[in-house]
């Protein structure tokens, strides 16, 4: 995992043997902990970065490559490939309808999108995979429009 996400961001060759002496050299402190708590699939690796805000993803390997299995207490289901807007609303109808008439008008094509919500009109994770990345006036439109907590556009 250090290697996958410390290797687009520096020019030393990140491997398993290197890869907590890379973080350290970059300001991340890295706390590595087993359990045999079962809270996502069997196998599943929990990432957790704290900052101004934490953040934990955890994923798991299966058949047909690996899969993102919850982001913080959403459960959900994706491929970590392709350029996402990772949206945090409140879940009510309309949101999905807004952003994807915004992105129509702007000719960006959606190539899939993934939903978890904690309960029905609770709070909701989407992550709406894009063709190609969106500009930064964009983004603040469809979050302002669809009334939305956070958004984000993440490469993966």
């Amino acid at each position: 995992m250090l290697r996958g996400l410390f290797a687009h961001f520096t020019e030393t060759r990140v491997n398993a043997v290197n890869a907590k002496v890379v973080a350290t050299s970059m300001g991340v402190d890295v706390d590595e902990r087993h359990t045999t708590r079962s809270v996502d699939p069997e196998g599943s690796l929990l990432v957790e970065v704290r900052g101004e805000q934490t953040l934990r993803i955890a994923g798991t390997q299966f058949d047909d490559g690996p899969r993102i299995t919850r982001i913080n207490d959403f459960r959900i289901d994706m491929q970590p490939a392709g350029t996402f807007l990772v949206v945090t609303h409140q879940d009510r109808p309309g949101v999905i309808a807004a952003i994807s008439t915004l992105l129509a008008r702007n000719d960006v094509n959606i190539a899939g999108i993934e939903l978890g919500r904690d309960r029905p009109r609770g709070h909701a994770v989407m992550l709406m995979e894009i063709d190609d990345p969106v500009g930064a006036e964009l983004l603040e439109e469809v979050r302002e429009t669809a009334m939305l907590d956070q958004l984000r556009q993440v490469r993966l």
